[in-house]
């Protein structure tokens, strides 16, 4: 036991590692000091072999506004039965569940246009749409 508690772990080949850099969305807002850092390590990275790999990242804000609709229908959904007692909610969550509720309503979650937005956004074809179209409302018995 002793030999394997002393070994250590072999360093995995870094000449020819590749390493995605996105060209947006992380690296937009950066401290000019954070920027300075992140570019001392990609430039250290390159001195010791590695490949630095462009990326570019999916439309993230878009992805948030799209699952945000997403969401609000599901709580709409999942706190349903209780939406007759506001009291119960603070107004804000209430103002929140009424956007899902009028989303639900209509059928958002599953609906095509939303599914081919969030698939563009995410830079193609994802299989979301058949993934959403086969959601259905949850049910619950009101306790």
């Amino acid at each position: 036991m002793n030999v394997i508690a002393e070994s250590q772990p072999v360093p995995p080949s870094i000449p020819g590692r590749r390493i995605g850099v996105p060209r947006n969305f992380f690296n937009e807002r950066l401290s000019p000091e954070v920027a300075a850092a992140f570019d001392r390590v990609l430039r250290a990275a390159e001195t010791i072999g590695c490949r630095l790999v462009p990326v570019t990242v999916p439309d993230l804000p878009e992805i948030n506004r799209i699952g945000r609709v997403i969401l609000l229908c599901e709580a709409a959904a999942v706190f349903r039965p209780w939406l007759d007692r506001p009291e119960d909610f603070g107004a804000d969550v209430v103002a929140l569940l009424g956007q899902g509720l009028i989303g639900f309503r209509y059928g958002l979650y599953r609906c095509p246009a939303v599914a081919a937005a969030l698939s563009k956004a995410m830079g193609g074809s994802c299989g979301i749409g058949s993934t959403l179209s086969s959601l259905q409302p949850p049910r619950f018995n009101r306790p």
